[in-house]
């Protein structure tokens, strides 16, 4: 089923008035319902499961992964450009041609891993790991490119324990340094790592005894200097959008690395906290 925003306007009129608000609410948050899960589909709609579930069998899908699916597919189109003159070694994307998108997509995904993995200091990885493990709180704050992408990525952390936490704003930042102490760890990810106000906050909360911690792109970066533990980031690449997806992708990487090695050390913990079954080694019966 190529477009299941249509098909779910055709099948309308046939839908109950639980199941029409489950499709309006699909079409309103087109850009997002793919990211949701069945239980935030009911929160947000007000029905239960079971009208999920019908909803589901009105439009002749066997599962919601198999709708988010189309989902997906069906948002990558809208937001693809069409077809263009290209340049010299350039892959121009249309409809039609998505098989070579692709594998030029996952051809940049692995250089992207293995640039991470290139630049991942082993030693520092562990220094934060158990600076996490020794903290009773855990703020995450970004800034530029990360300030509205980083919540996603720390939501995943929440999922392990209730220690972390992200701020949204410099003010809010500050506010959290001024009550913090030594139990408190400060994880910033800013990709220059040379601003002032930032950097004037970091030392601020290395002066209450709190830990900081960073990825960055820079070594040399003032706010590293102020650091316990510091990971790199992928460098940016030439490309047309406003958001460097290499750099976020290999930020992406590194937080996922870390939320990995954290619930190995602390397996009790997920075990307490952990609203899935986060514990990687666990054989299932």
């Amino acid at each position: 089923m190529n477009d299941p925003f249509s098909w779910i306007v055709g099948r309308m009129d046939a839908l109950t008035n639980k199941e029409k608000r489950i499709a309006s609410y699909i079409l309103m948050n087109r850009d997002n319902v793919r990211y949701l899960t069945e239980t935030e589909i009911e929160e947000n709609c007000g029905v239960s499961r079971t009208s999920i579930t019908r909803f589901l069998r009105a439009l002749d899908y066997s599962s919601f992964r198999s709708l988010k699916h189309d989902l997906e597919i069906a948002t990558c189109y809208e937001t693809i450009p069409a077809a263009r003159k290209k340049s010299a070694g350039e892959l121009v994307l249309d409809h039609w041609n998505m098989e070579e998108y692709l594998k030029q997509l996952f051809s940049e995904a692995g250089g992207i891993i293995k640039e991470c993995e290139m630049l991942l200091d082993r030693r520092e990885l562990l220094k934060i790991i158990r600076l996490m493990t020794c903290a009773d709180h855990i703020w995450f704050y970004g800034t530029g490119i990360f300030e509205e992408w980083l919540p996603t990525m720390v939501e995943e952390f929440t999922r392990v324990s209730n220690k972390f936490e992200e701020v949204r704003t410099m003010t809010k930042l500050k506010t959290r340094i001024v009550n913090a102490n030594e139990r408190d760890l400060f994880f910033i990810v800013d990709y220059d790592g040379t601003d002032r106000e930032l950097c004037a906050a970091a030392g601020g909360a290395k002066s209450r005894k709190a830990a900081v911690v960073s990825i960055t792109r820079f070594d040399s970066a003032p706010l590293t200097d102020l650091c316990r533990a510091s990971l790199r980031c992928c460098g940016r690449k030439e490309g047309r959008t406003d958001v460097n997806l290499p750099v976020l992708g290999s930020v992406q990487y590194l937080l996922g690395t870390l939320l990995q090695c954290y619930a190995r050390f602390n397996p009790k913990e997920c075990q307490k906290y952990g609203k899935l079954n986060l514990i990687p080694w666990r054989k299932s019966v």
